[in-house]
């Protein structure tokens, strides 16, 4: 019996997929693939050569994103890093689904058989299974704004020299993206091109 996909893991799932396959597929190709870490639980979702990626997903109206890791804002050394901000909004008649952008993704990567085999080992890794688009747990969706945020020195986060009290063992804090300045999908491909050593 296969454990249901929560709400949670289907929202950050639906942002991954987002960014897979607006900005890093038309950036990189099909090989885009292989810098898609959220799977496999890492600091960030997509890492590459020069710039490390982190997708936060909400369902509030507003860009407030909860970060859950003391390290999860700090740019790596060497590198630089972007936040991707989405906003949906839960609706029974959204458009969106987990499994339609999964389809929009695999359609993109048709013709290259291993980045398609590497990216459904990934779905299956964080739990997808074909069954969940009739098992009536799948979410539906409008995408009501997305934001892409370079994280440097006026970006909202706890100092990376910040260290947490002894005993202390997790911490989460809420960002508020309102009013940042954001860079457009242009200039996001860029970096990602920029960024990647092929």
């Amino acid at each position: 019996m296969r454990p249901e996909m929560d709400k949670s893991t289907q929202v950050g799932l639906f942002g991954e997929l987002v960014v897979l396959r607006y900005l890093l597929i038309p950036a990189m190709g099909p090989g885009a693939v292989e810098s898609w870490s959220g799977p496999e639980y890492e600091r960030h979702d997509f890492v590459l050569d020069h710039l490390h990626i982190e997708v936060k997903t909400t369902r509030k109206s507003r860009p407030e994103h909860e970060i859950s890791r003391l390290d999860q804002l700090h740019v790596p050394a060497g590198k630089k890093l972007l936040l991707v901000s989405i906003q949906l909004e839960e609706t029974a008649f959204g458009r969106e689904t987990l499994a339609t952008q999964l389809d929009a993704v695999i359609d993109e990567l048709r013709g290259n058989a291993a980045a398609l085999d590497s990216f459904m080992a990934k779905m299956v890794n964080v739990g997808w299974s074909d069954d969940i688009r009739t098992a009536g747990e799948l979410m539906r969706f409008e995408l009501r704004d997305s934001g892409i945020y370079p994280v440097d020195e006026g970006f909202p986060r706890l100092p990376e020299s910040f260290i947490p009290p002894s005993g202390v063992v997790a911490l989460r804090y809420t960002i508020d993206l309102a009013n940042l300045p954001s860079i457009g999908m242009e200039e996001a491909i860029q970096r990602v091109q920029t960024s990647h050593v092929i």
